[in-house]
């Protein structure tokens, strides 16, 4: 057994032991929260949750949706896209970004990416050049923690096929094309959340190779499995040192990399070949599901856990659940995870807080002390939910009413009173 990680000033009584190997001990029992699975008549795809795993992004037909814990369920807008393709977003949820086809004339569309923010709301990724290409829009398929960095791939206007690609880095305004090498093209999957690594591959005539791109603009392939030809990364942690992404032996079978370890296989629960949806910040737990649609989590590549048998491990109750299906997404410290699975007979979408509940504990550690404190008398001060200096989401209004007030307040103060969390 792994060593048990206690995220709380003192040992709780009743602190459940997960049995797989490499499973990680929380001092909360688990909270299951059944969520919709579409919004506005559409199925949700869930793709990436928050840093903070207080919300995640996705897609509802052609709509680009946030789910929050706040506001459920709401709509980021549409520009004139025919049909958006991705959304990521950053640590508190204040930014999305991500990319989809719009339409340039009548009969003709085009690639662009777009950016999210609750002050400018929906807005085109402007075009910086000019790379060795010509501007066919932007394919954005990451973002920094803090939003200001997002990373992706610029097309060439003029080429029919889609697979002229030149990866980019852009801070702010600035935007930076990372090397090829001798490659044909290349595509920039991932920025680690500090902004200074972006992860995705190049490719030379029909073989693609993993890399990442580091702070120095330097490249470094991460390889491929033993009798592998080639591979890609797709996912990476807060600073990059650990990759998730596929390798090809027969066919393409997920991988983890790291400078000290190299390319690893995930292993599946049975057989089969097991799908890899996300990765913590951490790098330290990844999710996603292995055949016959079973949610699966990895402390390490080699050690498959089955993730519904690791919730009751923990304590979790899991009435009415029969099945969960896969993990879609999961935040920065591994701590809050995103699937779906069967609730009551119909295919539903969850959200699972390793910690607990403790709605008063805002900086999630646990602990409802003078930091959080500090947090509410901030937001206390500023009222109205809707206004731009309230933090996304407005956590501190606590009975849900559109202002932090005196009624939120005597909640906050039992939270604190008690000080750790249930």
């Amino acid at each position: 057994m792994a060593s048990c990680v206690i995220r709380s000033l003192r040992v709780r009584a009743g602190c459940a032991l997960a049995t797989a190997a490499g499973a990680t001990c929380f001092a909360g029992v688990p909270t299951l929260q059944p969520i919709a699975r579409t919004f506005g008549g559409d199925v949700c795809r869930i793709l990436e949750a928050s840093g903070d795993g207080r919300a995640f992004v996705g897609l509802s037909g052609a709509r680009i949706t946030r789910w929050s814990v706040w506001n459920g369920y709401e709509s980021l807008g549409s520009m004139t896209t025919v049909n958006a393709s991705s959304v990521a977003t950053n640590f508190d949820s204040s930014v999305s970004v991500g990319y989809g086809s719009m339409h340039v004339s009548m009969n003709t569309t085009r690639l662009d990416g777009f950016r999210y923010t609750r002050a400018q709301g929906l807005t085109t990724v402007d075009y910086v050049g000019p790379p060795p290409l010509n501007k066919d829009g932007t394919l954005i398929y990451a973002v920094s923690a803090d939003g200001n960095t997002i990373a992706g791939t610029m097309g060439a206007e003029d080429d029919p096929t889609g697979t002229i690609r030149w990866p980019f880095k852009r801070i702010g305004s600035t935007m930076t094309y990372l090397p090829l090498g001798t490659a044909d093209y290349g595509y920039g999957y991932d920025v680690s959340n500090d902004g200074n690594v972006v992860v995705g591959y190049t490719s030379k005539a029909t073989l693609k190779m993993g890399c990442r791109w580091l702070a120095n603009g330097t490249r470094q392939d991460i390889g491929v499995t033993p009798g592998g030809t080639q591979s890609l990364a797709r996912l990476t942690n807060n600073d990059g040192s650990v990759i998730v992404g596929w390798s090809d032996t027969t066919t393409l079978k997920p991988i983890r990399w790291t400078q000290a370890s190299g390319v690893k296989l995930y292993a599946p629960l049975t057989t089969g070949t097991p799908t890899v949806n996300c990765l913590a910040g951490t790098g330290a737990v990844a999710g996603g599901s292995c055949s016959p649609g079973v949610a699966t989590l990895w402390f390490d590549p080699a050690t498959p856990v089955n993730f519904g048998t690791y919730l009751q491990s923990l304590g979790a109750d899991i009435t009415g659940w029969s099945a969960f299906s896969e993990v879609l997404a999961i935040s920065a410290d591994g701590m809050i995870m995103y699937g779906t699975g069967t609730f009551n007979g119909v295919t539903t979408s969850w959200r699972v807080d390793l910690n607990g509940s403790c709605p008063a504990d805002f900086n999630n550690d646990l602990v409802v002390d003078d930091a959080d404190f500090a947090a509410f008398a901030s937001a206390y001060d500023t009222l109205d939910c809707g206004v731009l200096a309230m933090p996304i989401g407005c956590p501190a209004d606590l009975n849900g009413d559109g202002l932090v007030e005196d009624g939120d307040f005597v909640l906050f103060v039992m939270g604190y009173d008690a000080l750790e969390c249930p």
